[in-house]
């Protein structure tokens, strides 16, 4: 699939608007942008139909001023293969991030940043950021691409170190994370949980999405309960 022109992409998108999906957005993602109402599933293909000898003037081609170029442009740098360029490029897509669901789907699809060190290096440089979503994508990098046995007591000291952020969508990341490590970590997040610094805000969150969670046990959630503040 190859687009001429900016005005031909979004004439595009617009014929896969979807009003009842539009509003169900406008709801839960808190954008600057305007959304379009295209379901992720139709998103993710037309990413995958982009040519791939087309990827880089694909994205020269944006101008991201709907919700949904952000997520094609974060699922077509994924597909990026040269090294460089996809580092290029995922540095340039970082800044411009603007609400956790761009964050989230495009971040978790690139399974590039699980293959070098560096980009839990990345992670860590990028949970340091006073904007608000950088800081959550470092914690997303760290969930969907290094929770593993080499990272997580890093991972776990991370956490520990880490002080209340002032952005919602922060915090909410970090308490995430700590389910997650809950989850494939269970004894070593367990002992965690009993003896931290986190403030109040992200540990009571961190339990209230462990015991969310389908994959831990009734009586976990019931003890996790005894352990909120």
């Amino acid at each position: 699939m190859k687009f001429n022109s900016y005005d031909e992409l979004i004439e595009y998108l617009f014929t896969f608007q979807d009003l009842k999906y539009l509003e169900f957005n406008q709801k839960i993602i808190n954008t600057t942008s305007p959304i379009i109402g295209i379901r992720s599933p139709i998103i993710k293909k037309i990413a995958k139909e982009i040519d791939k000898n087309e990827i880089i003037n694909f994205i020269h081609l944006l101008k991201n001023e709907y919700y949904e170029e952000s997520l094609l442009e974060g699922l077509v740098i994924a597909r990026i293969k040269d090294n460089q360029l996809f580092d290029e490029y995922l540095e340039k897509f970082v800044y411009k991030i603007n609400n956790w669901a761009v964050c989230d789907m495009c971040i978790s699809s690139m399974k590039q940043l699980k293959k070098d060190k560096k980009y839990f290096n990345l992670s860590k440089k990028y949970i340091k950021s006073n904007q608000e979503f950088i800081g959550r994508v470092g914690y997303i990098i760290m969930m969907d691409h290094f929770m593993n046995d080499q990272h997580i007591d890093e991972i776990l000291s991370i956490l520990n170190q880490e002080k209340l952020s002032s952005y919602y969508y922060v915090n909410m990341a970090k308490a995430w994370l700590i389910s997650v490590c809950y989850v494939k970590y269970r004894n070593k997040t367990l002992a965690f949980i009993k003896n931290n610094h986190l403030d109040k805000f992200t540990y009571n969150k961190a339990i209230q999405k462990i015991i969310e969670s389908y994959r831990v046990s009734k009586e976990d959630k019931e003890y996790l309960k005894t352990l909120k503040k």
